[in-house]
């Protein structure tokens, strides 16, 4: 009797000790009955709504809550009591509390069950949330004011990088007269006095290009939008060799050895930016140059180290000249800063190379480093890991903005041109369309240095009302023009020539726009090839000799149906990538392009199906398999429109969440398709035309 008395006091003890924890316990706990009815409140709950505990016992749960759910709750209990479902059962929830002054609070809620006496009770744990919830609107607050910070940040580099380009184009265009007219001038008859004038005014117009290049490469740096192109190049002839050959004139000039040297190791052929590596290594030799008065200047090459499929190299420029101090090397690399004061009163420059460089350099995922002793001389080094040709397919070949070179380039061949009607009737006759006049009539007087009659057109509209007529072999066009402008133009024409199933014309974008992205649209537009503003009398001697070749001797034998058949080979075919498969032998070669042709038509009846149900994903996938084979042939017409789908068609995936719809190809993926089919009726029509003429000629000239 005693032992069970024992028993039940600790038991008394246990529950009201437990109650005390219970109570203690800052969360709320209230227990109801299978009708709603409170039976336990514990202090936190109390605190939490504002009741005594008198209050609450024997009332409805549903004075806790705000309406609707006060209303809805027996409903709840009887609906679970009978189906036994329940969606908050044993699981968090966020709800609303109502306290005793009508005051809503936010709560976590924990619901569980009991049986007692065979009836089943409830109990439910509650927290406060107010503290965290504020947190948590405060957290959405100020992430949702960064991303509005850094959404106006975006929108201000796009301004700026919209206004530079705009700037850059603007400046370009009075520009492109400026050294036009200036290179004109040169190849005329001059006393030696004008000619130094002359040349020192060309020479400081390129060097007010260069400054706007550099303003213009830095934004683009800062905004990360500087573009890259992807190209096969040789570290020797077309890096190391085309920098020295830059820079060997002057170097010569003031006694200085200029010098190269060429790791054994290096591979033959790499894919890079042969463009912004020549830029970082002009840089380097550049201040080299300008900073040695005597001794000598190294670049060299080095492997540090060979991967699979690729090379990590280190370029290195080492000079004799003055010197730079440690204090002055650390504050280089940032923009508009260089060594002291008296550097920019003895050699000038801004201060922007090699904040360029650095920014070069870690696009390409390079590094820079400058070792230098004042009065011994400095080094610095670009060390960068490119893939070797063995291990890539370089997709990303696009039209170059070409180099200029100096005035009265000794390789450029001058001749006098041909009347108008002369050119129109041997078919070399060239229209330019720009709308400013001194572009128009620099670029036409250019063309007649260099052997071609040319006319003109003031825009869009009026270079198709002169198209009409049927008398140009080449177009030369400005982008932005008003009424139509060159994208819209050369889009007219190639519709045009694809619905009357006409020979296809080479188009020439002619452009002082500043970005590789301007380059796309015009190919996209259906355009064959890029010039930039200003241009130079050598650039676009080069261009021609690739679309429109004059005979290079007067004693050519050569017949004119034989000279548009190679001319239209030239836009067609890439002869040397072709000899290299088949050589000389010209029944191997038709076979093989026949062959090609065979597979393309099949690939090409399958490309049109996807296109006319607008199944994109496909569409794709032939033009890639089509672009693959194009390339091994030589086709490169055919391979660049191929790559245009691709882009454009990555472009509206990245646009569209339901890129298997019927509209899915949109604008720009159409209108690169219609560059392919311009693209296959030229390649038919250079084979329609046959090898007979070719047979004739030399397929070297």
């Amino acid at each position: 009797m005693i032992s069970a008395l024992n028993h039940a006091t600790e038991s008394v003890h246990g529950l009201r000790r437990l109650a005390l924890m219970i109570d203690s316990v800052s969360d709320a706990i209230v227990t109801i009955d299978s009708h709603g009815i409170i039976e336990y409140a514990n202090r936190g709950a109390q605190e939490l709504f504002g009741y005594r505990l008198e209050e609450l016992l024997g009332r409805n749960v549903s004075m806790l809550m705000p309406q609707p759910d006060g209303n809805r709750h027996d409903g709840y209990i009887a609906s679970y009591l009978k189906t036994g479902q329940s969606r908050v059962m044993n699981h968090r929830r966020s709800v609303n509390g109502l306290r005793k002054d009508g005051s809503l609070v936010p709560l976590d809620l924990t619901l569980g069950q009991m049986l007692e006496d065979g009836e089943k009770k409830f109990t439910a744990v509650m927290r406060d949330v107010t503290e965290q919830r504020r947190l948590q609107q405060l957290a959405a607050e100020t992430e949702r004011a960064l991303q509005n910070a850094k959404n106006r940040a975006d929108e201000a580099n796009r301004s700026k990088s919209i206004f530079l380009a705009t700037m850059s184009h603007e400046i370009r265009t009075p520009m492109n007269g400026v050294l036009g007219s200036l290179e004109l001038l040169g190849l005329t008859e001059l006393t030696a006095s004008q000619h130094e004038t002359v040349t020192m005014a060309a020479q400081s117009g390129r060097e007010l290009l260069r400054l706007l290049d550099d303003i213009l490469d830095f934004s683009k740096i800062e905004a990360g939008r500087l573009e890259l192109r992807h190209e096969r190049a040789s570290m020797r002839e077309h890096i190391i060799d085309k920098v020295l050959a830059t820079h060997a004139p002057l170097a010569s000039k003031k006694g200085i050895e200029l010098r190269s040297r060429v790791d054994p190791a290096t591979a033959q052929r790499f894919c890079t930016d042969p463009l912004r590596l020549r830029q970082i290594l002009h840089n380097f030799v550049s201040n080299a140059v300008k900073f040695t008065l005597a001794g000598s200047i190294e670049l060299s090459l080095d492997v540090i180290r060979t991967k699979p499929g690729a090379q990590v190299l280190r370029f290195s420029v080492r000079d004799t000249g003055i010197g730079i101090s440690a204090a002055s090397q650390a504050r280089l690399f940032r923009p508009f800063v260089q060594a002291d004061g008296d550097t920019t009163r003895r050699f000038g420059g801004t201060g922007l190379g090699l904040a360029i460089c650095l920014g070069l350099a870690e696009s390409m995922g390079g590094t820079i480093a400058m070792e230098s002793v004042p009065g011994l001389g400095t080094t610095m080094s670009l060390e960068l890991s490119l893939p070797t040709l063995r291990e890539v397919e370089v997709n990303n070949c696009r039209a170059q903005l070409r180099n200029a070179p100096s005035i009265n380039d000794p390789q450029v061949q001058h001749r006098a041109a041909p009347p108008v009607t002369t050119a129109a009737s041997s078919g070399t006759l060239v229209l330019v369309v720009d709308d400013h006049a001194t572009n128009r009539n620099v670029l036409v007087r250019q063309l007649a240095s260099l052997g071609y009659a040319a006319e003109s057109a003031i825009n869009g509209v009026d270079a198709l009302e002169k198209l009409a007529t049927r008398r140009y072999s080449l177009l030369i066009s400005d982008c932005q023009m008003p009424e139509m402008d060159g994208y819209t133009l050369a889009r007219t024409i190639r519709d045009d020539e694809w619905r009357r199933g006409i020979s296809r014309l080479p188009i020439i974008a002619f452009t002082a726009n500043a970005f590789a992205s301007d380059a796309t649209r015009a190919l996209v537009a259906g355009m064959d090839d890029y010039l930039s503003k200003p241009t130079t009398i050598a650039s676009l001697s080069s261009l021609l000799e690739r679309y429109l070749p004059l005979p290079h001797t007067p004693e050519t034998n050569m017949s004119k149906s034989s000279e548009q058949l190679l001319a239209l080979r030239d836009s067609v075919i890439d002869e040397t990538h072709l000899a290299q498969i088949v050589g000389d032998d010209l029944a191997e070669r038709a076979a093989l392009l026949d062959d090609f042709k065979e597979s393309c038509d099949i690939d090409a009846k399958a490309l049109e199906a996807a296109y006319q149900s607008g199944e994109l994903h496909t569409f794709m996938e032939i033009a890639h398999r089509i672009c693959g084979a194009s390339k091994m042939v030589g086709a490169s017409g055919l391979a660049a429109a191929c790559r245009a789908i691709e882009s454009c068609g990555r472009e509206r995936l990245a646009l569209s969440d339901d890129s298997g719809h019927a509209d899915a190809l949109g604008t720009s993926t159409r209108e690169a398709y219609r560059r392919f089919q311009a693209e296959l009726d030229a390649f038919d029509n250079y084979l329609k035309q046959g090898t007979a003429c070719l047979n004739n000629a030399s397929p070297a000239t």
